[in-house]
């Protein structure tokens, strides 16, 4: 478990990859993953998610106030 969350952490700190090409980049091919990415992800609602998890990673990136 820590090794899948430390890879994707590493992942998410590339600004340069968007979510779509991460979300790829961790799914098997031919697996649950990409079954329910080719099935679910519209265009409007991939495009809501990534604006969602884009805030989200915006959020977290931020130096804590205080």
């Amino acid at each position: 478990m820590r090794t899948m969350f430390s890879n994707v952490e590493a992942a998410l700190d590339d600004h340069g990859t968007s979510l779509s090409d991460l979300g790829r980049a961790h799914e098997t091919r031919g697996g649950i993953n990409e079954q329910l990415r080719a099935a679910w992800f519209t265009p409007g609602n991939q495009a809501a998610l990534e604006q969602a998890l884009e805030d989200i990673r915006s959020r977290v990136a931020r130096p804590p106030v205080g």
